[in-house]
């Protein structure tokens, strides 16, 4: 089935990289007045290729600022501060209806994160108040990273989900970057979490010791409790350091790849049913409140949705690969590991591009898990 394309809202700007308040954190923040703009999930790669919002988004060069700033530029932010605002006021007209889970203003709020930069906390504090209330649009340049490394992961496991393709290694560590990252600074003024991986994500990043008996003991109430313990319990502590080096950016996403690749993985096997949960939690929570509508668009019907940011609308993305399978596939070049679309393209294409291709000639391997 042909990739779903949609609409949605996002502001959108001229973005720049940079730091505030002689922090050592950088921004990414707007160099004009956001403008609110109707946008395609419908995306073409520099080749003219056609690519989904979210493979678009997971096959960004972290390392690339340039290439950053071209999706923010495109796109707008996927946690956008105006937006954000836009929320305060929605809750602010109807504050007995709606719950959400950070009561503080977006930027205040990263602030708690020990992400964002602890020198001169109280100017920095004022700094970001004064340019939120200036029509700023502005996000961390570490939370925008974490984001794309989320898609990654949720991507590389239902790749495996629906192909049973790539390496064990890859899929635990997937699933363990997915548990201690996904609830993790990236919800800000979003509904509560009501799935039981987005609950357990936020909490175990709460407590200072995610190993402490009483919250292993409320964890376990929850629907996948008992697996989800039992997967983080199994970890080791090198699986641990490469996602941690991993979202501090300590590593490169080829380096990454290459330790998923080589190394043994610390787990025998993946339960399929729990691997699924996982990502089915992290979509449906993030998804949210989104709601759909019939547009007109060259005067036929086409679906748009009203998503509370941009991230939301990379969710509805990954939905919609999820429901339609076989939208995708991951490029078999161990040092890419791009996604891309097989509309339009052969049936046994593995590479994403003529480049990788040439470049993995007769030699290239890949790993295939069978069923379990």
């Amino acid at each position: 089935m042909p990739n779903i394309e949609f609409f949605l809202q996002n502001y959108v700007s001229d973005y720049q990289i940079k730091t505030l308040a002689q922090g050592k954190d950088k921004f990414i923040c707007s160099a004009a007045k956001p403008v609110a703009q109707r946008l395609s999930s419908k995306v073409t790669d520099s080749g003219g290729n056609p690519v989904n919002l979210a493979t678009a988004f997971a096959n960004i060069d972290l390392s690339d600022e340039q290439a950053i700033l071209r999706f923010c530029n495109a796109y707008g932010l996927p946690y956008s501060s105006q937006k954000c605002l836009d929320l305060r006021k929605a809750i602010n007209s109807q504050e007995d209806v709606i719950s959400f889970l950070f009561d503080d203003l977006y930027l205040n709020e990263m602030l708690s994160e020990q992400d964002c930069s602890k020198q001169n906390t109280d100017e920095a504090q004022l700094f970001y108040f004064a340019t939120e209330v200036a029509d700023e649009d502005i996000m961390p340049l570490i939370l925008f990273q974490r984001c794309v490394k989320i898609t990654r992961c949720i991507l590389t496991v239902q790749n495996w989900l629906q192909k049973h393709e790539g390496s064990l290694n890859s899929i635990v560590h997937s699933l363990a970057y997915l548990l201690y990252f996904a609830g993790r600074g990236t919800h800000y003024l979003a509904l509560q979490p009501t799935t039981p991986t987005l609950t357990f994500s936020v909490k175990i990043n709460v407590e200072k010791n995610p190993h402490n008996p009483k919250l292993l003991q409320r964890l376990a109430k929850l629907n996948n409790g008992a697996q989800l313990i039992a997967f983080i319990g199994s970890l080791d502590g090198k699986t641990l350091k490469n996602i941690k080096d991993y979202d501090s950016n300590l590593i490169t996403q080829e380096a990454f790849n290459a330790i998923v690749e080589a190394d043994i993985p610390c787990m025998n096997k993946i339960d399929r049913g729990f691997a699924q949960s996982v990502v089915y939690d992290i979509v449906n929570d993030g998804l949210g409140a989104a709601t759909s509508k019939i547009s007109v668009v060259d005067n036929a019907p086409a679906a748009e949705w009203s998503t509370a940011y941009l991230m939301s609308a990379i969710y509805l993305d990954l939905y919609y690969s999820i429901i339609y399978a076989d939208t995708y596939k991951k490029c078999r070049n161990p040092q890419c590991g791009k996604y891309f679309l097989t509309t339009g393209r052969r049936a046994d294409a593995v590479y994403c591009s003529n480049a990788c291709a040439s470049k993995m000639g007769k030699k290239g391997k890949y790993v295939r898990i069978s069923k379990q």
